[in-house]
């Protein structure tokens, strides 16, 4: 016979007298950080920025060469990433979408790696809370850009580049370094300028270690780090002839994209202050992968000069989110030091906050697809489906790819200062040539860029084309049926005289 607490024991159910766990930190930031992405990206604004890369992997499924069938001054792994996903998922725009959302995904993951790896690497003790800080803000900031756009392609390359980079400097490891050149590299594929400085603030980061701790294993490192970075470059000179590469990527936007680009250089000036700040809270405990993080972030803050606006600024703010929890720790002794980790605190909360406030301001715009049903796009789709091209000017790219038609021309922007007068008689010749049935304008989106409407292209269009609807800032317009030669009388045959 068995005594009562046999009995008791044996009949109890399983998992009885457990208590709940609440779910830990790392389920918390996923969870988090996936609904922020979803929020702030499902849905399509008609965006101008998404519509050149959409427009790019339009014309390449349509089997247009890039730099020379259409003029692009993007590298062309944006291009190409897009149609490699049409080509398996189909084109659809959530398609290009969820690549996008897969990419800030993908760096946000990033983010927190580096974060956890610079705080093993010390020993220290930080809060739960500053570790979910770094990815929820990048998840928070990423609001700024377009999904499906270089910038954001970017990221996700960059981040693993600087992350490979921390892991062979820690292990003195020349495979770490390779492939951390091989990512940086990689991401000149996706935005040249930003790769390249990258490329050189890492590079010497690590011959600045290789001669503190001199060995031949550290030359390896950096050898392997220069053949990973010009390994993918090479690709892109052997896919691409190199004077074309350099006349669309280097030249063309060194000279016209500040032209139609300067805005207020207050935002990068704050940020300039938090990658001060952080440097001189570290000055004490600084080691050579948080050096590298510090060399990147002044790198990437010196390409988002060249527009400063909330979206570029804060996409070049990743290395600062990395350092983040570290700073955290950091031993607040005087009161300069407590001002400077409370100013970089302050900010990084701060700067989510105009994106907040306009999800409240107007939900809508976040959380519904209403753009697609614009009046003026409806119209074209129903008088000019059948056209096979349309003109969207000055700068609509986007509208190609949602109407299904070609872009006539091979420019997807057309602005007076960012154009040159040689492009913009291309297009007029383009224009000549095709005469698009339709054409469909937005000035007032480019008013910001300082466009005009006195170039030959508008021309042609008052000309040749009249406006046929307009809604909400846009018009769409419509060509002229050509006029009926009016037939011309014989002239009657002089009499001829008798002889």
């Amino acid at each position: 016979m068995q005594d009562s607490g046999a009995s008791s024991a044996a009949v109890t159910p399983r998992g009885a007298g457990r208590r709940w766990r609440a779910p830990g930190a790392g389920v918390v930031t996923t969870l988090a950080g996936g609904a922020v992405l979803l929020a702030l990206h499902a849905r399509n604004a008609l965006d101008s920025d998404e519509g050149v890369i959409l427009n790019g992997a339009w014309n390449l499924l349509h089997g247009r060469a890039l730099y020379t069938d259409f003029f692009e001054f993007l590298p062309p792994g944006s291009f190409y990433a897009v149609l490699a996903a049409w080509k398996v998922f189909g084109s659809s725009y959530w398609v290009a979408k969820a690549l996008g959302l897969a990419a800030l995904a993908l760096a946000a993951f990033g983010i927190d790696r580096i974060a956890r790896l610079l705080v093993a690497q010390r020993g220290l003790g930080v809060a739960p809370h500053a570790l979910t800080a770094a990815p929820l803000l990048f998840c928070l900031f990423s609001g700024y850009l377009p999904t499906i756009n270089h910038n954001t392609f970017h990221l996700p390359v960059a981040v693993w580049s600087a992350f490979f980079a921390i892991r062979g400097i820690q292990a003195a490891s020349w495979r770490g370094c390779a492939l951390a050149g091989l990512l940086c590299g990689g991401s000149a594929w996706f935005l040249q300028h930003r790769a390249a400085l990258m490329a050189v603030a890492t590079l010497a980061v690590l011959l600045l270690h290789a001669c503190r701790r001199p060995g031949a294993n550290w030359r390896w490192c950096c050898a392997a780090y220069v053949l990973g970075v010009a390994a993918p470059v090479g690709a892109m000179a052997v896919l691409w002839a190199p004077p074309v590469l350099f006349d669309h990527l280097i030249v063309f936007p060194a000279t016209r994209y500040l032209e139609v680009n300067r805005v207020d250089r207050t935002l990068i000036a704050c940020a300039a202050t938090f990658a001060l700040g952080a440097a001189w809270l570290l000055r004490r405990t600084l080691d050579a992968p948080a050096a590298m993080l510090l060399a990147l972030l002044g790198a990437l803050l010196l390409t988002a000069l060249q527009r400063p606006d909330l979206g570029h600024v804060t996409s070049a703010l990743w290395p600062l989110l990395c350092l983040l929890p570290r700073l955290a720790a950091v031993a607040a002794t005087t009161w300069l030091a407590r001002l400077g980790r409370t100013w970089i605190a302050m900010g990084m909360a701060a700067l989510p906050l105009p994106l907040v406030a306009m999800v409240f301001a107007n939900p809508t715009l976040y959380f519904s697809d209403w753009s697609r049903r614009h009046p003026a796009l409806q119209y074209v789709r129903q008088h000019c489906e059948q056209a096979g091209a349309l003109y969207a000017g000055p700068f609509a790219p986007g509208l190609y790819y949602e109407t299904g038609m070609l872009n006539p021309t091979r420019y997807s922007v057309l602005l007076p200062k960012f154009n040159t007068d040689a492009q913009f008689r291309d297009a007029l010749r383009d224009l000549q040539l095709r005469r698009p049935r339709c054409a469909i304008t937005n000035h007032r989106l480019a008013d910001k860029f300082g466009s005009t409407r006195d170039t030959v292209v508008d021309a042609y269009l008052a000309a040749n084309y009249d406006v046929v609807f307009e809604a909400r800032n846009r018009q769409v317009w419509m060509a002229r049926a050509p006029r009926p030669i009016p037939p011309v009388a014989p002239t009657p045959a002089a009499p001829v005289a008798n002889p």
